[in-house]
């Protein structure tokens, strides 16, 4: 009878190492987890800076609402007051995609970010900028905007073609932005 009790707690010993092991996997990988999660935040959402002064805070203050006034068409969506940059939004732009068996559309609307004199480049030389771009991007197929590569690749040729529209009034385009991007 002794005998019979102690082979009973061997095999219940037995039947816990896998059940210890598999608890301390993952207690492991919980604190592995939390040590990556606690150097990882920074890269994930870094900290916003705080602004250096008073003064500092009260002029992008109202720079924001300066910008958030009047129409936003007539003017940059966003000027950043250290940067020295403005952003232009474009009218939309919808046009036929070269394929062969037709009837592919591309529908998007760009901001260009620039120095602040980009408005008034923009405003010049719209009919330039809209047919630059119409006729850079309806030369595209469907499957030359499939993916990433094929949207970056239109997006810094339109920039390309723009900063020579745009180089008799000595403005250079910084970045484009795909503001809406629609392939139907």
């Amino acid at each position: 009878m002794a005998e019979e009790v102690a082979a009973q707690d061997a095999g219940a010993k037995k039947d816990r190492k896998p059940l210890l092991m598999m608890v301390g996997a993952s207690v492991v990988a919980l604190i592995l987890g939390a040590v990556g999660m606690f150097f990882a935040k920074d890269i994930i959402s870094p900290p916003a800076a705080a602004p250096a002064d008073a003064a500092t805070a009260a002029a992008e203050g109202a720079a924001a609402a300066e910008g958030a006034a009047g129409d936003a068409a007539a003017k940059p969506v966003g000027a950043p007051a250290a940067g020295k940059t403005a952003v232009v939004e474009l009218e939309s732009f919808t046009l036929n995609l070269k394929d062969s068996a037709g009837g592919r559309k591309l529908a998007m609307k760009l901001a260009l970010e620039g120095p602040p004199t980009l408005q008034t480049a923009v405003d010049e030389r719209r009919a330039q900028i809209r047919d630059a771009v119409i006729t850079l991007a309806s030369d595209y197929s469907y499957l030359d905007l499939d993916g990433a590569d094929g949207r970056l690749r239109l997006r810094d040729e339109i920039q390309r073609n723009l900063n020579s529209v745009l180089e008799p009034q000595g403005v250079a385009i910084q970045r484009v932005y795909y503001t809406e991007f629609v392939v139907q």
